[in-house]
Order: structure tokens, then C-alpha cells, then sequence
């Protein structure tokens, strides 16, 4: 009898192959030797090609740990731990329930299958999200411009569903805002140079909390409040710090001037006054000036 052809056959004609694991059967296997190793060579082409079912080929540990007993062309593959002889007819239920496609716990169904119709040819989400009595032409040309400087290189560079999505974002919560605020908000927060240097994820996040918190109010005025708490001649914050302490102040004092809180500030912070360092100077001044 042709060994090797027999081996061919019964590997190719069965349904399912019990691969015995070892340390020696792995030795053999990985090293090419023996019938092993022609046995490794034929489950190899049949795995490459997909021959099969795909879990044909069934590794059952018998000796040692995974790493020691599974050849390398098997350590992909789950196995089923036969290394207990107390947990035979455990590993054994297991063992049938794998090939007669038995799981012990089935698979939960399927959900709903979504849509993946574009926002842009359907605009049936846009009537979801558009208010009542709204104007659907100009609905339009506003989520139009909302996609536009989301979408465009210029503007947030998103994807294409991601710029859909920001723009049912915008016309739900800030449609009755302007979007040219919402842009320079964004490019300061985005700028390197004069802004503050934001990824463009954080900076839409922020012009975003801008357009929730301080629409109504000047950009211009963050800006000279942002700059005086993070300039070495200011209060000397670091960026983060800078970014909330100017937050704070367009929040509750946008209409007060500046001046008269880097007065307290000066004074907390100079030897003449109460000579305490940056971070407890601007905590201080900020305490009084906010009962002023």
C-alpha cells in the first residue's frame, strides 16, 4: 500500500481531522519529518486554498502547554484541551458539539440591518431632524454649507459620513446660529500660529462647546483674555489652563473689563502686594473679581 497516497486520501475525503498534539508530534511537524511532516505539507495546501470546511482540522492537546504541542502552522487554529483525564467526557461533549455544529451557547440573532442610504441623494434623514414648519429650501442650503466646510480640505476634512453626520449635528442643535462664527471659532481654535493649536477633533469639540456656551459672544475678546493668561507678561498658564481661565471669563465677565481684574492679579502676585506665586495669584484674583 502507497502510505502516502493513503494519507492524501483520507485527509482530502474527511470531514474532519484529529490532530493528537504533543511536544514530539510539534517537533516533527515544525522540523518537515516523517509522515508528520507530510501530513503538515497536505493540511497546509488544503488550509491555504480553503479546501473544506473551515474548521476541518481540529487540534486536541494531549501533552504539555499550546506553545509546546501546537506546530506552527496549527497555533491559529482553537484546539480542545484534552490534557485533564478527570474532564474526559467534558472535553469529549466539546469535542462532539464542534462537529456535529452544536455550540453549547447559540449565537444571538442578528439586528436590524441599517441604512446606508447617503444623507445627501435621501433626505429623509434631514426630514427627521428639520423642525416643523421649517423651510425645506433654505434647510437645504444650510445643511449644504454645514456638509461643505465639514467635508471640504479647507474646512474640517472629514470623511464623507463624517461630514454628514456633523451636519444633521448642526442643523439639530445650532440651526438658528450662524456657521461663519462656528468657522473662525474652529480655525482659531485649529491655528498654530496665533490660535491655539488644537487637533482638529479638539478644536471642533471646543468651537462646538463655543457655539453651546458663548455664541452671542466676541470672539475678539476670548482671544486678548486667552493671550494675557498664557503670555510670560500675563499669568504666565499653560495653554490648557490658559484656555479655561479664558473660558471662565467670557462665561461670567465678557462685559467687564480686563483691566480691573489684571489689577488684582498684579497686585496678588508683586512683592509690594501679597507676593504669592502665579497659580495662587491668579486663583485669588479670580475669587475677588468675581465678588466684585
Amino acid at each position: 500500500m502507497d502510505v502516502a497516497a493513503y494519507l492524501e486520501t483520507c485527509v482530502r475525503e474527511s470531514d474532519f481531522v484529529l490532530l493528537v498534539c504533543t511536544p514530539t508530534f510539534c517537533r516533527k511537524a515544525d522540523a518537515g519529518k516523517g509522515g508528520v511532516g507530510y501530513e503538515k505539507t497536505i493540511i497546509t495546501g488544503e488550509i491555504y486554498q480553503g479546501i473544506g470546511l473551515p474548521k476541518k482540522f481540529v487540534p486536541l492537546l494531549r501533552e504539555a502547554s499550546p506553545i509546546e504541542s501546537l506546530p506552527s502552522y496549527l497555533k491559529t487554529k482553537m484546539y480542545v484541551d484534552f490534557l485533564d483525564d478527570k474532564l474526559f467526557a467534558q472535553s469529549f461533549e466539546e469535542l462532539l458539539r464542534h462537529i456535529y455544529e452544536s455550540p453549547r451557547f447559540a449565537r444571538p440573532p442578528l439586528g436590524q440591518k441599517p441604512s446606508f442610504i447617503s444623507a445627501r441623494v435621501s433626505h429623509s434623514r434631514k426630514a427627521e431632524i428639520r423642525p416643523k414648519g421649517f423651510d425645506l429650501s433654505g434647510f437645504k442650503k444650510a445643511y449644504n454649507k454645514a456638509y461643505n466646510f465639514a467635508y471640504s480640505l479647507n474646512g474640517m476634512n472629514m470623511t464623507d459620513e463624517d461630514a454628514q453626520e456633523w451636519a444633521e449635528w448642526w442643523m439639530t442643535h445650532c440651526a438658528d446660529k450662524d456657521l461663519a462664527i462656528f468657522k473662525r471659532v474652529y480655525k482659531f481654535a485649529y491655528g498654530s500660529l496665533s490660535g491655539m493649536d488644537m487637533s482638529s477633533e479638539d478644536a471642533q469639540e471646543w468651537a462646538e462647546w463655543w457655539m453651546t456656551h458663548c455664541a452671542d459672544k466676541n470672539l475678539s475678546a476670548f482671544k486678548v483674555a486667552y493671550n494675557y493668561a498664557r503670555s510670560f507678561n500675563g499669568m504666565n498658564m499653560a495653554d490648557e489652563d490658559a484656555q479655561e481661565w479664558a473660558e471662565w471669563w467670557m462665561q461670567n465677565h465678557a462685559d467687564d473689563d480686563l483691566k480691573g481684574f489684571k489689577r488684582l492679579y498684579k497686585y496678588a502676585c508683586s512683592f509690594s502686594g501679597l507676593n504669592k506665586d502665579d497659580q495662587d495669584a491668579a486663583a485669588w484674583a479670580r475669587k475677588k473679581f468675581g465678588k466684585a
